[in-house]
């Protein structure tokens, strides 16, 4: 499969899952600022901007590396994001979508957007793990497309949760979970490219 074919077909799998979230936050009215100021008082948050270059990025990387998508190891990896992503809706997401409703998770609610949320983000999650982990492609991810990769997903950090109205507050959560991301991301790099 030549490198244009596999950057179609992983944008192509990464944009189906951002509209099947994206179709069922406007079905429910959370998609758009005008839908979510209009029906609720509040404005969409980041995670959906910040996915079209971050689904440009990834697919970039699906088509300029082989990664080994089918050995035990990347199923199990796959396997274990799901499960934490998961766990991650239940334990982060829906608490917080008490107070700071989204197009995922409301009032205690989980919505279909945050089911296929979860599919996509541990994708995403098993092929940051296979550019951060040595021995998953051939050829091995460069230190350049490493760096690139955890400077772009620094900044995603931030715009990731970021929500664009009015009430949002970079509270003393969110810091901390954003200020853990990119340590965490900057340590993997660090380590995968210095060490």
């Amino acid at each position: 499969m030549n490198n244009q074919y596999r950057f179609a077909v992983a944008l192509g799998v990464f944009w189906l899952l951002i509209a099947l979230q994206f179709g069922d936050a406007w079905l429910r009215g959370w998609a758009t600022h005008a839908q979510m100021r209009r029906r609720h008082g509040l404005g969409e948050h980041g995670g959906l901007i910040v996915d079209i270059p971050l689904s440009l990025l990834f697919a970039y990387l699906v088509a300029k590396y082989h990664f080994f998508w089918f050995s035990d190891w990347s199923m199990g990896i796959l396997g274990g994001w799901y499960v934490a992503w998961n766990i991650l809706t239940f334990v982060v997401f829906v608490p917080a979508g008490r107070t700071k409703p989204e197009a995922h998770t409301a009032n205690g609610k989980v919505f279909l957007a945050m089911h296929v949320h979860n599919v996509y983000a541990a994708l995403l999650s098993l092929i940051a793990t296979m550019v951060f982990l040595p021995g998953f492609s051939t050829p091995e991810v460069s230190k350049g497309d490493i760096w690139f990769m955890a400077i772009f997903l620094c900044v995603w950090a931030f715009f990731g949760v970021r929500k664009f109205n009015p009430h949002w507050n970079f509270d003393t959560a969110t810091k901390q979970q954003v200020g853990a991301e990119i340590a965490l991301l900057l340590a993997l790099a660090v380590g995968r490219t210095i060490l």
